[in-house]
């Protein structure tokens, strides 16, 4: 059966070294991975730019001329290609035996190979039942298997990563036929699932769901579907009519480049996780491949400095992610205009990083003049404004005993810095960014966006209403050419986290209380939430490695949202 593609640093550092162990340019350094569907494709994109990151790779797939090939021209110290049909589970296990027999270890598994099945029928009373099963054995049921045979490798080690190619036709219906869009969103559904139960383990599994991408087995599709247009036209629908962005269209190497962020200790806190990777900026395009030298893969997009020649502004910066974002965002490339209420610490933090790459101004995020006149610095200081990253926020008082105890001005007063300024945010940033057609705005939401019993009802609101705009608002800058994305991290010990946890719990010390940040709120076994992970999903998400990212969420969580107990007091089993 065909497989196909389908916390805080010292003030005297200098801005270049800040957390240099997890930014260096080679991000899988010693890693191990198997890749199934990686002959051609987005597999082949992703083999590629695992090894130019420095793993050791198992090419999976069925297509043996292929998959020789690349791992020819990759290298026999860095690839090697084993037939492997994924529907057959044997198939599966040897691929992952064979990593950690040749390598003694495997660190990442992406579990890629699929099929696209065939055209839609005309009428859902045509529906081929075979053709459905025939989808599912390899796009779902496959799966199910790669992660299985992972999980038997990793969970004694309590560390690894998987990752499943899903797609955009498990978020919306319409994209493709009944039985495609059924095997991706089961593959949502199973990384759902299984990522919780991983997560004890100190195992992360995520999606990565790409929109269109003009792969082999999606030309062929599209051609099969419209027999009547050229090859011109089909590459085309694919690559610019079925997109929303101005100015991009998605190629593999965006989703490869995703799967090495989400494979990375950069994503060390993202599990259970659905990457959409539907829309983005300005293209990218690949490099010419040569003499299987592997360090030169890719090598424009994958610099270590992600966001050379950018501007920023970063409201809340003066402290806890803000701060972290800016040293990030500094650390690869980037100017900044810290704006913030705290002077004293936002002086701190711009001196610092020096007066070349960031400077200080007092922004209170709920007077639209504040924010007006932080965004206008960047142009003037700057000549530009790339990124605005508008993340200040309050948590508010803690939830009160009963509903009918709600205080009424405490909304207005998180809303009007949570909510309301965010807003604001994205009104000027677009202001700036519209007329250039390029750019990108970043909000910080939070897990009480996506599940509630997380904080009190008013911060719940605030968040979530952030997640509602993003959406809401994505797609009208596409047009634009400019991308909005959320990140929604989990309870991390900043200040602003340790104090509301404190007035919480009075009777607890000081050591109890970052405790209950740091593990007792916490799901990934082996981890806990700094804001330096957060600052490098900034990162991510602001460079061209997410050129194709926009209207998404960004869960960084490790794992919390994913689900619930069934039973809350479930009985023993002795």
């Amino acid at each position: 059966m065909p497989v196909g593609n389908p916390p805080s640093v010292g003030k005297s550092i200098a801005a270049h070294v800040f957390f240099s162990s997890s930014s260096r340019s080679r991000k899988l350094d010693g890693k191990v991975a198997v890749i199934t569907g990686a002959a051609s494709g987005i597999g082949e994109a992703t083999a590629k730019e695992f090894v130019r990151n420095g793993a050791k790779v198992i090419i999976a797939d069925i297509k043996d001329d292929l998959g020789r090939a690349v791992a020819g021209e990759l290298g026999a110290d860095a690839a090697s290609y084993t037939h492997c049909d994924v529907t057959v589970e044997k198939d599966v296990a040897s691929a992952v035996d064979l990593a950690v027999a040749r390598h003694g270890r495997l660190d990442v598994v992406y579990s890629n190979a699929a099929i696209a099945g065939g055209a839609p029928p005309a009428t859902l009373a045509a529906l081929d039942l075979d053709e459905y099963d025939r989808v599912m054995a390899v796009n779902a049921r496959s799966m199910l298997a790669c992660v299985k045979h992972a999980a038997r490798v990793m969970a004694p080690r309590r560390a690894g990563c998987i990752l499943c190619t899903a797609s955009t036709a498990a978020v919306l219906g319409g994209m493709a036929a009944p039985a495609y869009s059924m095997s991706k969103a089961a593959v949502v559904g199973m990384v759902r699932t299984v990522a919780r139960q991983l997560a004890r383990d100190g195992v992360r599994v995520n999606a990565i769901s790409p929109h269109a991408v003009p792969t082999p087995m999606a030309i062929g599709l599209f051609s099969e579907t419209f027999p009547a247009a050229t090859a011109e036209e089909v590459r085309r629908m694919v690559t610019r009519e079925m997109q929303e962005l101005e100015g991009a269209s998605l190629e593999v190497e965006d989703v490869a480049r995703a799967a090495v962020f989400l494979a990375s200790d950069e994503a060390k806190f993202i599990t259970g996780h659905n990457l959409v990777v539907d829309g983005g900026g300005k293209s990218i395009a690949a490099q010419v491949f040569s003499n299987g030298l592997a360090d030169r893969l890719f090598s424009s997009s994958s610099s270590s400095r992600k966001l050379d020649g950018k501007v920023a502004v970063i409201t809340g910066a003066a402290s806890g992610i803000g701060e972290a974002t800016a040293k990030e965002f500094v650390r690869n490339g980037a100017k900044v205009i810290i704006a913030d209420i705290q002077d004293d610490l936002g002086r701190a933090v711009a001196a610092e990083l020096g007066a070349d790459a960031a400077s200080y101004t007092h922004c209170d995020v709920t007077v639209e003049k504040d924010v007006a006149a932080a965004v206008d610095l960047a142009v003037a200081r700057h000549g530009r404004l790339d990124v605005v990253y508008s993340n200040a926020g309050v948590i508010g008082a803690p939830a009160p005993a009963s509903l009918a105890a709600l205080d009424l001005d405490e909304y207005d007063r998180v809303m009007a810095v949570n909510a309301r300024s965010m807003l604001a945010c994205v009104k000027h940033a677009a202001r700036v960014m519209a007329p250039r057609r390029a750019g990108c705005i970043l909000c910080t939401a939070s897990s009480a966006a996506v599940l509630g019993g997380v904080a009190s009802p008013v911060y719940s609101m605030s968040k979530a209403a952030i997640v509602g705009m993003v959406r809401a608002v994505a797609r009208q800058l596409a047009r634009d050419g400019v991308r909005v994305n959320a990140i929604s991290p989990h309870a991390i010990p900043t200040p602003m986290a340790l104090g509301i946890i404190a007035e919480t719990f009075p009777a607890a010390t000081a050591e109890e209380v970052r405790r209950m940040v740091t593990r007792e709120m916490q799901e990934l076994e082996g981890a806990s939430l700094e804001v330096e992970d957060v600052a490098r999903a900034a990162v991510f998400l602001a460079s061209d490695e997410a050129k194709f990212v926009t209207g998404h969420n960004l869960v960084v969580d490790g794992g919390f949202t994913v689900g619930k107990d069934l039973l809350r007091n479930p009985p023993s089993s002795t």
